[in-house]
């Protein structure tokens, strides 16, 4: 009998717990932190412009400069 390889041992735990796991207990997808911090910076980054914008920080000459 061929001996496991430790990925193989920490596949079949994950998907054991998959198994047992109940929908409130079922872990995240991994792209879901990704997702969230994407949105989150989209957020931040759409308000501080606006801020910036607005209070007179950051011009519409210096938005075209920078961006071309």
């Amino acid at each position: 009998m061929s001996e496991m390889l430790p990925v193989d041992r920490m596949h079949m735990r994950h998907a054991a717990a998959e198994d047992e796991a109940t929908d409130g207990d079922r872990p995240l997808p991994a792209w879901t932190i990704h997702a969230a911090a994407i949105g989150i910076g989209l957020v931040l980054g759409a308000a501080l412009y606006g801020w910036g914008r607005y209070s007179g920080v950051i011009s519409m000459d210096w938005v075209g400069l920078l961006c071309g």
